[in-house]
C-alpha cells in the first residue's frame, strides 16, 4: 500500500491509503502522544508507526525539551490540537547537525495544527535550526503550523543534492520574527504557497531560489514588515506566478527577480497589492520573459533610494523581454518614474498602465524594440 496525501474541503488535510486495486480509503492506524512524555515520547511514537500509513496524534501542551531533529517517516501525517494548543520548542540545548525541528527525506507527509518555537534568545546557531525542512521529499502537505523565532528559516523545503523536493504544499501558515526567510522554496518542483502570512522575519518574506526547482505557485499570501524583501526570486529558479498576494512595509523591495549572473525565467507577477515597501515595488535584475500585470502600487521607496516603482537593472546582468500592462502604480512624489527601463535592458511592453504622483516623466524606456503606448500619467 502507498500513502495519498489528499487535501478537501476548505483546506482540510486528510491522510489516505491506496491499496493494488487502486482503491482508497482512510488511514485507520493511530499513535497518540502527551506533551508530558516529552520530546522521547514523540520520538518513540513515529519509530512504532515507521513508515505503514499512519497518524501521530500529539495532545495539548508544549514539548520543550527537543534538542534534536524530528524525523517524520513516511506515509505519516504528524497532527497537533491547533497552534495555539499544541506546541513543539527546542530547548536552550539544542544542537543539530542537519536541518529542521520538523525534518522530512521520505514521501507522503502531512504537517497540521501545531506551532514550531526555535527559541532563537536560548540558542545557539550551528546554521541548522529551521522549523519545517524537506530533503528531497515527495508529496509532503503542511497546514496551520506556526512557525517562529527560528535562527534560520521558518519553512524551508529543499532539495537532497541536485534532487528537488516535489509536490510541496504549505497552506494557511504563519513565519514569524525568524532569523532569515519566513517561507523559501528552495529547489522545490510543483510547489504551492497559499494563504500563507511572513511577518517580521529577519531577512526576505519569501523566498523561491536554486535551480533544480521549477513551478512554484504563491498566492494569496501576505508579507509584511521583514527586514529585506517581501519576496524574492533568484538564483535560476523559473517558471514562478506570483498572483493574489499583499507585500507590504518590508524593508527592501516588495518584489524582486534575478540576481547576480544567476537569470530567472518565466514569471507571472499578477494581481497583487504592493504597498510602502523600502525599496521598489517590483526590481528586475538578471531575468527573462517577465509578466507584471493588473498590480496595485502606493507609495513604495520608503527609504527615498530607489527610482521607480517598475525598475529594472541599473549595471547588468540584464533583464529582457518583459510585459507590464494593466497595473495602477501611485508613486511617491519623491520617486522620479513610474517604470524605468534602464539602459541595456528590454525590449519591454510597457501599455494600458495608470501612473500617478511621480517627481518627473511617468515612464522612462532605453530599448529602440520596447513599445510604450496606450499607458495614462496623471
Amino acid at each position: 500500500m502507498s500513502g495519498i496525501v489528499a487535501i478537501s474541503g476548505a483546506g482540510q488535510l486528510n491522510y489516505m491509503t491506496q491499496n493494488g486495486k487502486g482503491e482508497t480509503k482512510k488511514n485507520t492506524r493511530v499513535e497518540y502522544v502527551d506533551p508530558a512524555d516529552g520530546y522521547q515520547g514523540l520520538l518513540d511514537a513515529l519509530e512504532t508507526v515507521g513508515d505503514a500509513p499512519s497518524t501521530v496524534i500529539i495532545g495539548p501542551g508544549q514539548i520543550d525539551d527537543i534538542d534534536g531533529n524530528i524525523a517524520i517517516p513516511a506515509n505519516t501525517w504528524l497532527r497537533g490540537q491547533g497552534a495555539y494548543s499544541t506546541s513543539l520548542k527546542f530547548s536552550s540545548k539544542a544542537n543539530l547537525d542537519i536541518a529542521g525541528m520538523i525534518r522530512v527525506a521520505d514521501n507522503n507527509v502531512v504537517i497540521s495544527d501545531v506551532e514550531l518555537d526555535g527559541n532563537r534568545k536560548h540558542l545557539n546557531n550551528t546554521g541548522q535550526e529551521y522549523g519545517f525542512y524537506t530533503s528531497g521529499a515527495r508529496r509532503v502537505a503542511v497546514e496551520r503550523v506556526y512557525a517562529h523565532d527560528f535562527p534560520g528559516y521558518g519553512f524551508d523545503p529543499h532539495a537532497a543534492g541536485e534532487d528537488p523536493s516535489q509536490q510541496i504544499s504549505i497552506t494557511n501558515c504563519v513565519a514569524e520574527h525568524n532569523g532569515l526567510d519566513g517561507f523559501t522554496f528552495a529547489a522545490v518542483e510543483d510547489g504551492v504557497l497559499s494563504n500563507n502570512t511572513s511577518i517580521r522575519n529577519d531577512r526576505h518574506g519569501f523566498n523561491a531560489t536554486d535551480e533544480e526547482g521549477v513551478s512554484i505557485t504563491m498566492t494569496n499570501n501576505v508579507s509584511r514588515s521583514n527586514g529585506s524583501a517581501g519576496v524574492v526570486v533568484q538564483n535560476q529558479a523559473d517558471n514562478v506566478a506570483i498572483t493574489g498576494n499583499l507585500f507590504v512595509a518590508n524593508d527592501a523591495d516588495g518584489i524582486r527577480v534575478g540576481n547576480g549572473d544567476d537569470t530567472s525565467r518565466c514569471v507571472i507577477i499578477d494581481s497583487n497589492i504592493i504597498r510602502a515597501n523600502g525599496g521598489y515595488g517590483v526590481s528586475l535584475r538578471a531575468c527573462h520573459s517577465i509578466t507584471i500585470s493588473n498590480n496595485q502600487f502606493d507609495e513604495n521607496n520608503r527609504h527615498k533610494q530607489s527610482s521607480a516603482e517598475i525598475a529594472t537593472t541599473a549595471d547588468g546582468p540584464w533583464a529582457r523581454d518583459i510585459v507590464i500592462t494593466g497595473n495602477q502604480l501611485h508613486a511617491r512624489s519623491d520617486t522620479t518614474y513610474g517604470i524605468d527601463e534602464r539602459d541595456g535592458n528590454g525590449p519591454c511592453l510597457v501599455t494600458n498602465n495608470l501612473v500617478r504622483g511621480t517627481d518627473s516623466s511617468s515612464i522612462r524606456t532605453s530599448n529602440s524594440k520596447t513599445i510604450n503606448n496606450a499607458n495614462l500619467t496623471t
